[in-house]
């Protein structure tokens, strides 16, 4: 009876891992995407010191790093046991771990005389994307202030003290989202 043998184009990645940033203590998932052969095969690898060292089980599509506590480079190696198929690594990626947010310089309150404003300032380090969100103390309850998402933030006119505290956070994994010690901005009435 007739039979037939076929043949598929070479092994390629049409979708490379992508590398990202986390803070201390999170993880990373990697992807890549690959045709070609019918039966691809996955493999991968992390760079410890200067050799590419294959990780155990991690054969599928898909990698989770797990928690990490170091930068860390990544590579897949993407393959095939049939006659002829060409396999490949794809370029090495990394995955950069970066400290848990810290404010090295904590927001300031003061005074002002009642219609003055007054300008907040943070400085805070940890994840290579830090996002910010001002809160006001309303009665009990502190609140976000709309639009109010930079490290400095002036008050605008105001006739009574107020409390204010910033957030500090990240969307990457690990990082350990922070507030602020509370500031009060006292307002005394006008010299008379």
């Amino acid at each position: 009876a007739p039979v037939t043998v076929t043949v598929t184009p070479d092994i390629s990645i049409s979708a490379p891992p992508v590398g990202g940033s986390i803070c201390a203590g999170g993880d990373f998932t990697l992807n890549v995407t690959a045709s070609g052969s019918p039966n691809i095969l996955y493999q991968w690898e992390i760079l410890i010191g200067s050799t590419w060292t294959p990780i155990s089980g991690a054969t599928l599509a898909s990698y989770n790093t797990g928690a990490l506590t170091a930068t860390t480079q990544y590579r897949i190696f993407v393959y095939a046991n049939e006659s002829g198929c060409e396999d490949v690594y794809s370029a090495p990626v990394t995955v950069t771990v970066t400290p848990d947010i810290s404010i090295s310089a904590p927001p300031v309150g003061g005074s002002i005389c009642t219609g003055g404003d007054f300008t907040l300032n943070v400085t805070a380090s940890g994840s290579p994307n830090i996002l910010y969100q001002w809160e006001i103390l309303v009665g009990s309850t502190w609140t976000p202030i709309s639009g109010a998402t930079l490290p400095t933030y002036n008050t605008g006119v105001l006739t009574a003290t107020t409390q204010y505290r910033i957030f500090v956070y990240a969307n990457e994994s690990g990082c350990e989202d922070i507030y602020s010690t509370p500031v009060t901005v006292t307002v005394t009435p006008d010299i008379s």
